[in-house]
């Protein structure tokens, strides 16, 4: 068997069950960005790193991916995945590197980015959003979401580019 056949029992999951298991694992990933940004409240609040600085963005960006790498590769399955019954591996059918793990969650990064982007603008009060891209967004926040939300389907279909480029396939377990 080459690297691009899946196993014949093996079945592709669908794009519903990966979107239903990223929304678990947003909600998950939610509580634990509570957590971490917690621990950097003495830090901020002397005064010894600001909360807007480039530390804090890479302390978030790699408690992200802490979080995806970890289950990754330690099994293949995050807590979402596990409840819809899907696991990620290589091509071959073996767990997957911390390499392939960081490939697949940085290639992730632009579709989640634009659709949370887009559901900021479409659901926080204006006072309470970054205003830097605000004005060319008005009129066109709802276009966005489903661009956005047309590229996170795409993004978890079948054979997507994410998974020919990291050479990974998601597959039902169950």
């Amino acid at each position: 068997m080459n690297q691009t056949e899946s196993a014949p029992h093996e079945q592709r999951a669908n794009v519903v069950r990966q979107l239903a298991a990223a929304f678990y694992d947003g909600l998950l990933l939610l509580a634990i960005l509570f957590l971490a940004s917690a621990l950097t409240v003495p830090l901020t609040s002397r005064g010894i790193i600001a909360t807007d600085s480039l530390f804090i963005s890479m302390y978030i960006f790699v408690v992200c991916f802490l979080f995806f790498g970890w289950f990754w590769t330690h099994g293949g399955k995050t807590l979402g995945m596990r409840i819809w019954h899907i696991k990620l591996l290589r091509r071959d059918g073996t767990p997957v590197s911390w390499a392939q793990a960081f490939a697949r969650f940085i290639t992730a990064l632009p579709a989640w980015g634009l659709f949370l982007f887009s559901l900021i603008h479409l659901y926080v009060p204006a006072e309470y959003q970054f205003s830097l891209f605000a004005s060319w967004l008005k009129g066109y926040e709802v276009l966005l979401f489903f661009i956005s939300l047309a590229w996170v389907v795409a993004d978890h279909w079948k054979n997507s580019w994410r998974d020919r480029l990291t050479r990974t396939k998601v597959i039902l377990t169950k």
